[in-house]
């Protein structure tokens, strides 16, 4: 170690003081303090030792002098070691996180902890299985006070043939004990079945006579078993005797009967039928193969004469001509109603309708129409409206005559809008408005409008004067 010369420094003590402030001013007050207190008093008791020695003087080298400076030398060596070591670990210390004590876990909620004395969680106090915590939903098991809850395809779902089997299963392998029970369980799987009905009543169930193959018939096809099912119950109601009973549940196993002899195939074939006819209706069995349905004519019209009725295909004509036999078939047409006459009148008038006059001078309303049933519809208004005067031309209404008109217009007058003025003029000629019958006259003879109006003595705007009061009811 080098040491200069220091003017400032004039004694042992200032030596001491000089070289150790810049490390007690590094180290801390805590550390540098005891540290400068020592070396002063290490420096006292070193001058108090040279001055009895007489070391010390003033141009003289004493060998205990610089023993003692190279003690003090030594020490301020291992003072900046421990410095240099101090500052490395504070340096480290700066660098390292501070890890803070683990915060404590959030409060559980209310429901959560409920029920924490089951099982253990709380010294074991509750025991037992946890069967009250939330989210344990436990079903007890079929019991004689807990029936299962049965389907109307409980067997098929549960054991995937049908109780029928089931029960020939458990005979042949001796388990007559549980027999009983299965039998239970699907009488209740029938009652399912029938209950899918909007009008079963459980007082009727007495009533039946189905077989087992019945209900699952029944349930195979319900939409078009079910209105021959309620038919028969009704005739069942009404009969009078067991001898009428027995031949009305007859018809209803041959029905039945017949149903499980067709194929898939063949039921594919009929349902085809039905669906072609409902669509597009009367036609033959080369029409009906035309459609697409997968049979030749003669099966199908095989099909249909044995088979057809229990898809609702019946025969509903026969050719016309004296080389034409075949056989037409449709299907039976629901009834039309018509709750609102006047409406419907008024909204075809007003769309497509026109108005005009007989060769006679009777009104004649055309409504156009776009219907397969326009026969039907026309009937319906004949009843609605107490009239005879209209008939179904293909593809249009005509009303017709004076009387069939009348009860028309004042019914469709209301829904009226730009026919309006129309239909009031014709009501107006007919109750007897002059200037009414007037404008009629003069739109249907464009020939004679001038003679018209020099006959009426009125300009032409006159008429238009005419056609406004009467639509307005003036």
């Amino acid at each position: 170690m080098r040491v200069e010369y220091n003017p400032n420094i004039r004694t042992m003590d200032d030596s001491i003081e000089k070289f150790l402030a810049p490390a007690a001013n590094l180290a801390g007050k805590a550390l540098a303090a005891p540290v400068v207190g020592a070396a002063k008093v290490a420096g006292a008791a070193i001058g108090a030792v040279a001055g009895k020695l007489g070391i010390g003087q003033k141009n003289k080298t004493d060998p205990a002098l610089s023993a003692a400076e190279q003690n003090v030398k030594q020490k301020e060596q291992e003072l900046a070691t421990a410095q240099q070591e101090l500052e490395s670990i504070q340096g480290q210390a700066e660098q390292q996180p501070i890890e803070e004590p683990p915060a404590e876990a959030p409060a559980m909620p209310a429901e959560a902890t409920a029920g924490k004395a089951i099982g253990g969680l709380d010294g074991n106090d509750g025991g037992g299985s946890p069967t009250g915590q939330p989210g344990t939903d436990v079903t007890a098991p079929p019991s004689a006070t807990n029936p299962p809850l049965v389907t109307k395809s409980y067997f098929i779902d549960n054991f995937g043939i049908s109780g029928a089997e089931l029960i020939d299963v458990l005979e042949k392998g001796g388990e007559d004990t549980i027999i009983h029970s299965v039998i239970h369980l699907l009488h209740q799987e029938q009652k399912a079945i029938v209950k899918q009905f909007d009008w079963w009543e459980d007082s009727d169930w007495n009533l039946l006579e189905l077989k087992d193959n019945d209900f699952n018939l029944i349930s195979m096809f319900p939409e078009r078993l079910e209105l021959p099912l309620r038919q028969t119950i009704v005739g069942v109601k009404k009969s009078n005797g067991d001898i009428q009973k027995a031949e009305i549940w007859k018809g209803w196993h041959s029905r039945l009967d017949a149903e499980s002899r067709l194929s898939r195939r063949e039921r594919g074939i009929l349902e085809d039928c039905h669906d072609t006819l409902t669509k597009h209706g009367t036609m033959n069995s080369q029409t009906l193969s035309s459609y697409g349905i997968k049979g030749s004519s003669s099966e199908i019209g095989a099909l249909i004469k044995s088979y057809g009725y229990l898809f609702d295909v019946t025969v509903v004509g026969k050719g016309t001509k004296h080389d034409d036999r075949t056989l037409y078939y449709g299907t039976p047409k629901p009834p039309i109603f018509l709750k609102t006459v006047d409406s419907f009148i008024g909204n075809l008038w007003e769309v497509e309708g026109s108005l005009g006059l007989t060769p006679t001078g009777a009104p004649r309303l055309i409504l156009p129409f776009n219907t397969k049933r326009g026969e039907d519809y026309t009937v319906v208004l004949k009843q609605r409206l107490g009239v005879e005067g209209i008939s179904w031309e293909g593809d249009k209404f005509v009303i017709e005559g004076s009387v069939s008109f009348r009860k028309a217009a004042i019914q469709a007058l209301p829904y009226l809008t730009k026919e309006r003025e129309s239909a009031s003029i014709y009501l107006s000629a007919l109750n007897g408005n002059i200037n009414a019958e007037r404008i009629l006259k003069y739109q249907h003879n464009p020939d004679l409008q001038i003679e018209l109006l020099k006959e009426w003595n009125v300009p032409e705007d006159r008429i238009t004067v005419w056609a406004e009061a009467i639509a307005n009811g003036r």
